[in-house]
C-alpha cells in the first residue's frame, strides 16, 4: 500500500533538506497538485524528472500525475519511456495494468502506448494471455503481425492460448504459417512438426514436449541421424517399473485414415511391450486409442508404422512416445533408443 502523500508544508520542508532528490520534487509536485497549484506542480514535476532521468518510480509518478490532469499524450509518453528500456522489463506489467484502467480505445493504446520493439510488444501480448482476455490478446496479436514484431515465444504462447480456448484449427494454421521456413513440409507432406527433431522444441502443443526422469534421459543428439541432422535420444539409467511418456505432440487431422511412421535404432532394450508410439484423442480416449508394436532388443534403423482412423468427433490427436515397462537386468547402462523421421501422413 502506497504511503499517503505528504502535506504541502511537509513536502516543502523535506525538499529544503534534500534539494537534489527526485523523490522530494515528486512529493512536492503531488502536494502542489493536491492544493490545486497546477503550474507550481508542473514545475516540481519537471524538476523531479530532471533529477531522476530514467527512474521507473519517477516515471510512474509522472504518468499518474499527468493522468490526473487528463493529459493523455503526456501520460503515454512517460509510460512508453519505461517500455522502451529492456532493462526495465520487470516494470512492464505495471505499465500494462495502468493501460487497462485507462478509458482509451484499445487501438490507441497499441499505436501510441506500445513501442515497436519485441520486448514490450510481446510482453503486452503475454499480459493479456496471463489475464485470460481473448479479445485483447487477439487485437494485440493482429497488431504484432502487422508490425512484424512476432517471435517464436510469442507465437507459441498465443497458439497455446488459442488451444486452451478451443480454437485449435486457427491455432495450427498460425503455427504452420510462422514456421513455414523452419519446417516447409508441415501440414503439406507431414502432419507432425519437426519430425526429424532438428531444432529444440518450443513450448507449444504443436511441437514436441520432451520429458526425462531418474530412469531415462531424453535429448536431441546431433551426432546420430536417420535422414536429417539429428535424432531423439533416450538413454536409460535404471530399470523402469512403470510406463513413462518421453515425448508427445498434438496434431490436427481431418476425418479419415492416417498412418504414423517412425524409425528407431535400439540397443539392449528388453520389455513387455518395448518402445512404442501411442496415438490417442487428446480429449476422449474412447474415440481414438491405438499403439504401434513395441521395439526391443538391438536393431539398426527400422520402421514402426500404424494406420488409424480419425472420426469427425476427434478435434485433436496426440502422438506419444512411451518407454518400456522393464528391461533386461544388467543392461540398463547400455540401453538406448534413437528415434527419427517421425511422420503422420494420409493413408494410401
Amino acid at each position: 500500500m502506497a504511503a499517503p502523500a505528504p502535506s504541502l508544508p511537509e513536502a516543502r520542508a523535506a525538499l529544503l533538506l534534500e534539494p537534489a532528490s527526485a523523490y522530494r520534487w515528486a512529493d512536492l509536485a503531488e502536494a502542489e497538485l493536491n492544493a490545486n497549484n497546477v503550474e507550481l506542480a508542473k514545475y516540481a514535476l519537471r524538476r523531479a524528472l530532471a533529477a531522476g532521468p530514467g527512474s521507473p518510480n519517477i516515471l510512474f509518478r509522472a504518468a499518474r500525475f499527468n493522468l490526473r490532469l487528463e493529459d493523455i499524450p503526456a501520460t503515454l509518453a512517460k509510460l512508453t519511456s519505461i517500455l522502451r528500456n529492456p532493462d526495465l522489463s520487470e516494470y512492464y506489467s505495471q505499465v500494462f495494468s495502468i493501460y487497462r484502467q485507462m478509458d482509451l480505445p484499445f487501438e490507441q493504446i497499441l499505436n501510441e502506448g506500445i513501442p515497436k520493439n519485441e520486448a514490450a510488444a510481446t510482453g503486452f501480448l503475454s499480459f493479456w494471455i496471463e489475464d485470460d482476455q481473448m479479445d485483447e490478446a487477439q487485437e494485440t496479436w493482429a497488431w504484432l503481425k502487422e508490425n512484424s514484431l512476432v517471435d517464436l515465444d510469442a507465437v507459441a504462447d498465443y497458439v497455446s492460448f488459442q488451444v486452451k480456448h478451443n480454437m485449435a484449427d486457427e491455432a495450427v494454421q498460425i503455427w504452420a504459417e510462422y514456421n513455414s521456413k523452419r519446417d516447409p513440409g508441415y501440414r503439406k507432406t507431414n502432419w507432425i512438426f519437426n519430425g526429424n527433431l532438428e531444432t529444440e522444441p518450443a513450448d507449444c502443443p504443436f511441437d514436441w514436449s520432451l520429458s526425462s526422469n531418474s530412469d531415462v534421459t531424453t535429448s536431441l543428439d546431433k551426432a546420430v541421424n536417420y535422414d536429417g541432422s539429428s535424432a531423439l535420444k533416450l538413454a536409460f539409467t535404471g530399470a523402469r517399473r512403470s510406463e513413462f511418456r518421453v515425448a508427445s505432440q498434438d496434431v490436427i487431422l481431418t476425418p479419415g485414415l492416417w498412418t504414423l511412421r517412425a524409425f528407431m535404432r535400439t540397443t539392449h532394450i528388453k520389455a513387455q511391450q518395448g518402445i512404442y508410439f501411442h496415438i490417442v484423442d487428446s480429449e476422449d480416449a474412447s474415440r481414438l486409442n491405438v499403439s504401434t508394436n513395441g521395439f526391443e532388443g538391438t536393431e539398426e534403423w527400422s520402421a514402426q508404422e500404424k494406420t488409424f482412423a480419425v472420426s469427425p468427433a476427434t478435434r485433436m490427436t496426440r502422438v506419444e512416445l512411451i518407454t518400456p515397462l522393464s528391461r533386461e537386468p544388467g543392461a540398463e547402462s547400455a540401453a538406448s533408443v534413437f528415434v527419427a523421421h517421425i511422420q503422420v501422413i494420409p493413408a494410401h
